[in-house]
This record gives structure tokens, C-alpha cells and sequence, in this order.
């Protein structure tokens, strides 16, 4: 019995020093009898009510960043959507330090076409942008990007806010594949801008 019990609390001591790199907070249950097939919008009496509603814009930590120099921390609504992500990175810092953003439609859109313009910024200052047009499949992972915020930072800050925005432009009644990213937008029928979760990296 001795024995038994001594092998079990190394057991414990071990797993209870294997800390994840990446928490979230909290951790939702997925109810039972969801779906994630997208809906498929086909009349042509849509707004871009509709196209903002529907988007989703992600920014988090990229898993090849994850060490036990940088851990994040996922913090969701009560929708399951995560509101705020909180990255530390500890020294030594990493040369690169690659965040990744994903965007996708809950619905399609066939028979539209919509153009998003990603912006990001680091701090204050518009580190990039990304530009793609969906109608049919939303969904599709080409339209995912990841940047790396140490391109960006003059010098090593306490922390700084990093976000993105997207522009969503809907051309109505349009094939997609008569749009691209630099197609004029004055024909287009509305835009609305859409903002992802801000993403605080602190630096200790």
C-alpha cells in the first residue's frame, strides 16, 4: 500500500508541472445537435445587414509561436466567440512572434459577391492588409492570413494592442468572380466595417 501510494503522488507532482501553453477562459460545452454546415442564402433581397451579421473576424496566437516563453489566453462571450485574447511572451523574446487571423461566413452567398479589406494594426499603426472576395463559399480557408508583430515594433514595448478590421463591400447581384480586391467601389451596393477581437501583448 505504501508503495502504491508514493508511485500515484509523483504522478500527480508530474502532471501538475506540464502547464498548457494556451488557456481558455471559459470552456464552453458544444450543445448537442449543432451543426456546422453553413446557411445557404439564395434570394436576392439581402443587405449588407446580412453580410456584417454573418461574418466572423478571429484574430489569436498562432500555434507555432506557442512556447513556454509565449502562452495565451482565449477569453470568450457567452456565444462561444472569443472576445479578447492575452498573449505574454517572456525573455528570452522571440524574433518572431506570428499572430493568425481568420475570417469565414456563417452563410454563403451565392449569386453576390463580397469584397473584405483586412486591415491590422499594431498599436496605432496599420501594419498590413489583406484583400478577397466570397460569395458562394464564405467558408473557404484561402481567406486566413497570419502576420508577424515583431516586423512592426520599433523597440521591445511593456505591451501593445494589436486588432483588425475588415472592410466588407457587397456588390449585389454580382458573380464573384467579376470582382477582385482592387474593383472599384462606388457600383457597389453597401459596405460596413467589422471588427475582430482585440489581441494585448504584454512583454515581462
Amino acid at each position: 500500500m505504501v508503495k502504491a501510494f508514493s508511485l500515484f503522488s509523483v504522478a500527480l507532482i508530474l502532471c501538475s508541472c506540464s502547464a498548457p501553453t494556451r488557456k481558455t477562459t471559459p470552456a464552453p460545452t458544444t450543445p448537442t445537435g449543432t451543426t456546422t454546415a453553413p446557411i445557404q442564402v439564395t434570394t436576392s433581397d439581402i443587405g449588407i445587414g446580412d453580410i456584417d451579421s454573418q461574418f466572423r473576424l478571429t484574430m489569436i496566437l498562432s500555434e507555432t509561436n506557442e512556447s513556454p516563453n509565449v502562452t495565451a489566453e482565449e477569453i470568450q462571450a457567452k456565444t462561444e466567440v472569443i472576445s479578447l485574447v492575452n498573449v505574454t511572451a517572456t525573455k528570452p523574446y522571440p524574433k518572431e512572434l506570428f499572430l493568425f487571423v481568420k475570417t469565414n461566413s456563417v452563410a454563403n452567398f451565392p449569386g453576390h459577391a463580397v469584397k473584405a479589406v483586412v486591415s491590422i494594426f499594431v498599436g496605432d499603426k496599420k501594419a498590413d492588409e489583406f484583400r478577397f472576395v466570397y460569395g458562394r463559399d464564405g467558408r473557404a480557408e484561402r481567406n486566413n492570413f497570419t502576420i508577424d508583430i515583431m516586423k512592426h515594433l520599433d523597440s521591445i514595448p511593456t505591451s501593445v494592442l494589436v486588432r483588425a478590421e475588415a472592410k466588407l463591400v457587397l456588390y449585389l447581384n454580382t458573380e464573384e468572380e467579376t470582382i477582385e480586391g482592387d474593383s472599384p467601389e462606388d457600383v457597389a451596393t453597401a459596405s460596413a466595417v467589422k471588427l475582430s477581437n482585440p489581441v494585448r501583448v504584454n512583454f515581462f
